[in-house]
C-alpha cells in the first residue's frame, strides 16, 4: 500500500512528538490528535489519510472505541488502522483485530520499530 498521510492519536506528548518526527523525516504527512474524539473531527474536516496510528488507552474515546467508529464512516472505514499500546495483551491484539485493525506495535517506540512497521506496511497490497 501507498501511505503519504498519517493521522497520529496520541494523548501522551513525548510519544505522538516522537512519531511524528520520526516519520516527518521519512518524509510523511502527518496530522495528530490526542484522543479518538480529536480523530473524529480530524477526519470530518480533511482529506482522507493512508494510516491511522492510535494509542489504545486515551481519555474520552479510548483506541478501539475510535476504531469502532471509523469503521461506521464510510468514507473511512476502510483506513489501514495501527493499534499502539504498552500493553502486549493477546485479548486485546484479537479484539483490535477483529474489528480491523492491520497490526498492533507495542510500545515503547524505537526508531527500528517504526522503520520496520512502515516497510511491513508499505509491501501490503491494498
Amino acid at each position: 500500500m501507498k501511505i503519504n498521510r498519517i493521522l497520529i492519536l496520541e494523548d501522551d506528548a513525548f510519544q505522538r512528538r516522537f512519531l511524528q518526527l520520526y516519520l516527518e523525516a521519512a518524509g510523511y504527512d502527518v496530522e495528530y490528535g490526542e484522543n479518538g474524539k480529536e480523530g473524529i473531527e480530524i477526519l470530518k474536516k480533511s482529506e482522507t489519510f493512508d494510516l491511522i496510528m492510535s494509542d489504545l488507552k486515551m481519555p474520552l474515546m479510548n483506541g478501539l472505541e475510535f476504531l469502532v467508529e471509523l469503521k461506521k464512516l464510510d468514507d473511512f472505514s476502510n483506513i489501514p488502522f495501527v493499534l499502539l499500546s504498552k500493553i502486549d495483551n493477546q485479548k486485546i491484539k484479537e479484539k483490535a483485530e477483529n474489528l480491523g485493525a492491520y497490526h498492533f506495535m507495542e510500545k515503547p517506540f524505537t526508531n527500528e520499530k517504526i522503520s520496520d512497521l512502515m516497510k511491513t506496511l508499505q509491501q501490503v497490497k491494498k
